[in-house]
């Protein structure tokens, strides 16, 4: 069957120029009835986000960029020049970013993506570990036998399928994305993630002596942007369960040229349960061409899905409709199949649901099938930084911080303004002495000029200094205790962001508040691997055991993340070092008969200290 190749779209006739003098009617595309369903479900959840969620991330967008809230005062509103100060602490971004470089630290120091592989229990029993109730040296049976070779043949699959999963995670750029994710849970609370993600990519292979290339399918995955995310609101959080799960990425003309082409590529033109896909496909470009005729309406509520500036406040400003580019939205959750009646081949409107995944655009739907991953599991994914039970949404480090953050800022501006006021000059001038046309300016040599009958008066007399005083007193105290308890709060002391310590802490207290760090650090670690390492890496799991064409590879294996026991047994170690030096110490007999070399190359490892740098030699020592 020949390719769809076209590169002018032949509309069908609904589409055509309408006779003379009569208005055409809405197009009656195929899946329009869906369109309408999903289009209006997502102004919905669109409505509940910028009414509960927007104003909070706004918040944690402009305190991390420092920007203070809009306000007119009222010397502005009098065309006066505002000297207060707008003086914005960076105590967010600080915050945001150690907590991030902290956990970057410990899930990604080698570079891999923090997750392995266990075998299910009952293939454990099968290892190489196993004991058998027999007497010694007595020989394994052959059901004890064959229980070992299970598990042997289990480890190899095992060992296999993590070679195959972290080849698809090094050619997707798992650890940047990771990292994308990483910032967005700090700063927002939530991050999102798309995964699997079905690509083609092109391999090499050498036949003979020559070098052929084929393309196949490949899981991938990437961090979503959370602002063009909508959940369902009901869905507690996991994305599985609720109605669905929508997100927007914004192409312009070109990217749906060619997203056109690559689809046809894939479709035969004449396969029928894809005529309508051609066909409103080239509708979509023909308006978004703008080639339709001034008479002719556009599909109803082809621009509810247009960028609105509250969903993304560095809009504010500029153009809200952001001219030249359009909003692709993708959806994935349950629709009645009263909607999927003539759209998706074998499904009736017999009052159930189906689960699908659908792509639309400028009121045009573009693709709807049932959802072909394995479980039909939705590939999105909700990943809070701290869980709040019962609700889609996480808290980050700039939301703990908000109250300290604004306090702070209130502070220094106090500082400040009163520095201003006590600091600089201020003077009362009697006007009516004054010469006329005489200036107020005051400036060093400036001569004055009085009007006569002034009399022998004292001049001085005449321009007094206005002294305000300061009171200032107890501000950075005030400031400083604010400080301490955004350590609390956010869980990241100032000595994790590189500050100097406290005035007058103790190497003790300072210690101790790192390991307070270190607990809170690992619940947020502990969230991550539940919701976001462990899924990611099942959905790619689920993947190659369903579409992987290597059986060498397919096991019942369980997904483990590795973040939190990383972290976990590097600061434990640290903690059992740190306290045998101590009981070295206190104890003589015990402090004689340690290596003390060696506990200290180990203290200094598990501290990402370079011991190299910091630590003698024995040779040195000497």
């Amino acid at each position: 069957m020949a390719k769809y190749k076209s590169k002018t779209p032949d509309l069908p006739p609904q589409f055509q120029k309408p006779a003379p003098g009569k208005l055409a009617s809405m197009p009656d595309t195929k899946g329009h009835s869906l369109y309408s369903y999903l289009s209006d479900m997502k102004r919905r959840w669109a409505d509940s986000k910028r009414a509960e969620i927007i104003p909070t991330l706004e918040k944690c967008w402009r305190n991390f960029n420092s920007l203070p809230e809009t306000d007119d005062t009222p010397q502005t509103s009098r065309g006066k020049k505002p000297w207060r100060s707008d003086a914005f602490h960076p105590l967010t971004e600080q915050k945001v970013m150690a907590g991030v470089s902290q956990m970057d630290d410990v899930l990604f120091r080698e570079g891999k993506f923090p997750y392995a592989y266990k075998t299910s229990p009952i293939t454990d029993a099968g290892l190489d570990t196993i004991t058998f109730d027999r007497k010694e040296n007595e020989p394994l049976t052959e059901e004890e036998q064959k229980i070992a070779n299970m598990g042997r043949i289990a480890k190899r699959k095992m060992r296999l399928m993590k070679r195959v999963t972290d080849d698809q995670f090094a050619e997707c750029s798992a650890v940047e994305e990771a990292r994308s994710m990483l910032f967005s849970a700090a700063l927002y609370g939530t991050a999102a993630v798309e995964s699997p993600i079905v690509v083609q990519r092109t391999r090499n292979k050498w036949d003979g002596d020559k070098l052929t290339t084929e393309k196949e399918d490949a899981a991938s995955f990437k961090a979503l942007d959370i602002w063009l995310c909508w959940p369902d609101p009901d869905c507690g959080g996991d994305v599985q369960k609720g109605r669905g799960f929508f997100t927007q990425t914004d192409y312009m003309l070109q990217d749906i040229l060619s997203l056109r082409d690559q689809v046809f590529e894939e479709i035969e033109s004449e396969d029928p349960e894809f005529d309508y896909i051609k066909d409103n496909f080239d509708a979509l470009i023909l308006s978004l061409q703008g080639k339709t005729e001034s008479n002719q309406q556009q599909p109803e509520g082809s621009n509810a899905d247009k960028t609105y500036v509250e969903d993304r406040p560095w809009l504010k400003g500029n153009r809200g409709d952001m001219e030249g580019v359009f909003p692709w939205i993708k959806f994935a959750g349950s629709v009645p199949n009263r909607f999927l009646r003539g759209i998706i081949e074998g499904v009736t409107d017999d009052g159930k649901y189906s689960e699908i995944i659908a792509e639309y655009c400028n009121g045009y739907l573009v693709k709807a099938a049932l959802n072909p991953f394995p479980k039909q599991r939705r590939p999105f994914h909700l990943v809070p930084l701290t869980k709040i039970p019962g609700s889609c949404w996480g808290r980050g480090v700039a939301q703990k911080i908000f109250d300290h953050q604004e306090n702070i800022n209130r502070l220094i501006r106090q500082y400040i303004d009163n520095k201003r006021l006590s600091g600089n000059l201020m003077t009362a001038i009697d006007r009516d002495k004054l010469k006329e046309g005489e200036g107020l300016e005051i400036y060093p040599g400036r001569n004055w000029e009085f009007d006569q009958g002034y009399g022998d008066t004292d001049v001085r007399k005449l321009i007094q200094q206005v002294s305000l005083q300061d009171v200032t007193e107890g501000v950075l105290e005030a400031i400083q205790m604010f400080m301490m308890w955004a350590d609390a709060a956010s869980g990241i002391p100032r000595i994790l962001e590189g500050s100097a310590s406290e005035s007058g802490a103790t190497a003790y207290a300072e210690n101790q508040r790192i390991i307070a760090a270190s607990k809170q650090l690992g619940l947020m670690l502990k969230n991550l691997d539940t919701f976001g390492w462990v899924p990611i890496a099942e959905s790619f799991y689920d993947w190659n055991m369903e579409f992987g064409e290597d059986d060498r590879i397919k096991g019942e294996f369980q997904v483990i993340a590795t973040g939190f026991s990383s972290f976990e047994n590097k600061n434990m170690k640290k903690l059992d070092l740190e306290r045998m030096m101590l009981m070295a110490q206190q104890n003589p007999l015990l402090g004689n008969r340690i290596k003390a070399a060696p506990l200290l190359e180990d203290w200094f490892q598990t501290s990402s200290l370079d011991t190299d740098r910091y630590l003698l030699t024995e040779i040195e020592a000497q």
